[in-house]
């Protein structure tokens, strides 16, 4: 839970705070017990607000999902944008992008067991936050790829979507990993870093020759 700032009551905090402390309470609830399992009194409970309050905050538990989602994804689209931003040259944001993806489901396998159990079941909420992040990073790396390529014959959208193959075969491989059979991360990793730079290189050549 986040602490009340020195000299600053819990009745007065910032809305801000007042979110922030809800939604980790949330989280916590949501992992123990499940969505339906939670009521909105265990929330304000747990996270020491009136349930006036907390309605005016989050009309109900639909609205608390979502802004679960929505900061699970902010988070995964800057850290990703960052490690690319920093990795030199195609193979190393290959392997920074498999690496954040994997990363991602780890830290959030037990945390968030409940949101992300499922993903043959995706909630629409979470769909369209998770499609908004690839475009992102689609037309980042697909930059990247016009550097690495440019002596092919490729163009801008044929580089997008090599870049969006890449970001899937990335997040549908860290999904079917944190599932099981729990293989070493590294190791894993590495098989799917390598399967991404096989296909990429193969279809230069392919284009190049």
């Amino acid at each position: 839970m986040v602490p009340a700032r020195p000299g600053r009551t819990r009745r007065n905090l910032p809305a801000d705070e007042w979110k922030l402390r809800i939604i980790q309470a949330t989280r916590v609830l949501f992992s123990e017990r499940g969505y339906d399992g939670t009521t909105m009194e265990d929330i304000a409970k747990l996270s020491g607000i009136s349930r006036a309050r907390l309605y005016r905050l989050y009309p109900g538990r639909r609205e608390l999902f979502e802004a679960i989602i929505a900061q699970d994804a902010k988070n995964l689209a800057g850290e990703l944008l960052l490690e690319l931003a920093q990795a030199q040259g195609t193979p190393a944001k290959v392997r920074a992008m498999v690496t954040v993806f994997f990363r991602f489901v780890e830290t959030r396998r037990e945390r968030n067991r409940v949101l992300y159990s499922d993903p043959g079941k995706s909630d629409p909420a979470l769909t369209e936050l998770m499609r908004t992040v690839r475009n992102a990073l689609a037309d980042t790396f697909a930059q990247d790829l016009l550097v690495a390529v440019a002596p092919t014959t490729m163009d801008r959208d044929e580089l997008r979507l090599m870049a969006h193959a890449v970001i899937a075969m990335a997040e549908g491989a860290a999904t079917a990993w944190v599932s099981g059979p729990h293989l070493d991360m590294d190791r894993s990793v590495e098989i799917v870093t390598n399967v991404a730079l096989r296909a990429l290189h193969d279809r230069q050549v392919k284009d190049s020759g």
